[in-house]
């Protein structure tokens, strides 16, 4: 078998069902959570500093207090510790050192390990709340936000301890129940772009000097090879890709560090990747993508110095208001990005499976910068590039991605889409499911956006060894050199999309749905490249 045509989304499979986060209990959780034989307790007469190495090593911020006949006696928690270390702390700077510390004070670290016992700082017995196994989680949770507690005691009804609940669980759970919320593609959408306070943050009272960036832009075209084999000096005027950019429009931009409100330079980018199932259908695949991406340059050109920034979110928006208005039917993905020049950072909106590469020069990797080694490359030997932050993938199923749509009304008893993708009925995705990214930038990163042509034929070291190579050339921000590597990287693309001797990323992918295809993918390929460097403007100072 091979892929079917790429996903219409008039053709959804239907969702797969999973139990609700509200339909988990305490004890449930614990057994997902494989806490039900961890060792929550701990003797009464144990110094604090066992408490503290018993709750390091397991990474528990509580335990349960119990004396010789294993009674419970109370709760001790991370936060009873320091309270202790802060009592003591106070006392050494308001005593004259004659006088012995408060009962359940550490005088010092020492006696944490030599004085101090679990017994002496615990919260006892009758003040403690707990739940039940068969509680809710959610019940568990407002009850743990509502005493202002992180962590939950699990009660049986014949009296006997079944351990902890906390507040990080519950959250962990509900992503766990929530695929959309949870797992790998959560972290890299919602934690990685934030991983690592960019460099020259400063607290409100202190300078900054440095000057706001700015992106030279540059972009390369061609049409699906199995559909096109023209002039390239024609290629754009055929295919299913779109794609716009605006370098340097002046609009209202925040300085961030005190110097209040200025005109900015601020470059945008978007690509659109037409559906080509609506070939079959009897429609111009290419139309409703190319209305996209023009509707929003005429947004962003619409716009001047006394206008402020708007977000992707909102370029991508209103693009969509304005072709659903002109009813041409069609479908696409859709990627909207923007260099915020005075916070450094690049933010984008996306729509499906085209995708945003920030490549940077391993050897300039410096501290607040994203975590190197958890990304391609390895950081060694001097000028190798690494991928720094990669957009995740919107997909409903294999080969059928988010997308933004309109389908005319059909008539009645003909098959085929019907509807504009709003509302009941609705067969399309709309800009509020888009993936929003925001990430810290630095001058000399590179910027890649591509459709998915791109991404389903080239792997990655591959894609960066080609950057390599035409760094090591002179590569530069300049427009010829910026056009120079957009086609290069599109044509090596087109190159493996026709090759079945090497398997591409697509062709693992569809080898891992159980879908038999070698080689590559042919597809229409469109690649914006753009290069950050700092900008002219004076630099930013309180």
């Amino acid at each position: 078998p091979t892929p079917a045509a790429r996903g219409f989304a008039a053709d959804a499979p239907a969702a797969e069902s999973k139990q609700p986060f509200e339909a988990l209990t305490a004890r449930e959780a614990l057994r997902l959570l494989g806490r039900s034989d961890m060792p929550f307790t701990i003797s009464e007469a144990a110094t604090v500093l066992d408490a503290v190495r018993r709750m390091t090593e397991h990474r528990m911020g509580s335990l349960i207090a119990v004396d010789d006949a294993g009674s419970v006696v109370g709760m001790v928690t991370a936060r009873d510790v320091l309270r202790s270390l802060g009592r003591g702390a106070a006392h050494a700077a308001e005593s004259d050192g004659d006088t012995a510390p408060p009962p359940g004070t550490a005088s010092s670290l020492a006696a944490l390990e030599d004085d101090l016992r679990v017994r002496d700082i615990l919260t006892p017995a009758n003040k403690i709340v707990y739940c039940s196994p068969d509680d809710s989680l959610l019940d568990c949770a407002n009850l743990m936000v509502e005493m202002r507690y992180r962590s939950l005691p699990v009660l049986e009804p014949s009296g006997g301890v079944y351990g902890f609940v906390t507040l990080k669980d519950v959250w962990s759970l509900y992503h766990e129940s929530n695929e959309a919320a949870g797992g790998k593609e959560a972290y890299m959408r919602h934690v990685l772009p934030r991983r690592g306070m960019p460099v020259g943050t400063v607290v409100p009272g202190r300078s900054v000097n440095r000057r706001p960036l700015r992106m030279a832009v540059s972009s390369f075209y061609l049409p699906n090879p199995k559909k096109y084999r023209g002039d390239d000096a024609e290629a754009a005027n055929h295919g299913e890709d779109a794609h716009f950019f605006v370098s340097g429009q002046p609009l209202k931009v925040d300085a961030h560090v005190g110097s209040g409100v200025r005109a900015g330079k601020v470059t945008f980018a978007g690509v659109a990747d037409g559906v080509g199932d609506w070939v079959g259908r009897g429609v111009e695949a290419r139309d409703y993508a190319a209305l996209l991406m023009r509707n929003a340059e005429k947004f962003v050109r619409s716009m001047g110095p006394e206008d402020d920034v708007p977000s992707p979110l909102e370029v991508l928006s209103e693009a969509w208001i304005a072709t659903q208005r002109a009813k041409v039917p069609g479908s696409c993905t859709a990627l909207v990005a923007l260099l915020d020049p005075e916070l450094r950072q690049l933010r984008a909106a996306s729509i499906g499976d085209s995708g945003l590469l920030i490549i940077r020069d391993a050897a300039r990797q410096t501290r607040g910068s994203l975590a190197a080694n958890l990304l391609t490359g390895t950081g060694e030997g001097g000028g190798r590039r690494q991928i720094v932050f990669r957009s995740q993938q919107q997909l409903h199923s294999f080969n059928y991605p988010f997308q933004l749509g309109y389908a005319p009304p059909k008539k009645e008893g003909a098959a085929g889409a019907d509807g504009d993708g709003r509302g009941a009925g609705s067969h399309f995705d709309s800009p509020a499911d888009a993936e929003q990214i925001r990430v810290h930038v630095e001058p000399g990163d590179l910027i890649v956006l591509a459709s998915d042509g791109l991404f389903d034929n080239l792997h990655e070291e591959d894609l960066l060894a080609e950057v390599e190579a035409w760094a090591s050339a002179g590569g530069t921000d300049t427009d010829e050199a910026l056009h120079r590597l957009a086609a290069t990287l599109v044509r090596f693309a087109r190159e493996r999309s026709l090759d079945k001797s090497i398997d591409s990323p697509f062709a693992l992918l569809a080898k891992d749905n159980d879908i038999l295809w070698g080689g590559g993918m042919p597809d229409d390929t469109t690649v914006i490249v753009g290069m950050v460097s700092e900008d002219d403007l004076p630099a930013a100072t309180e």
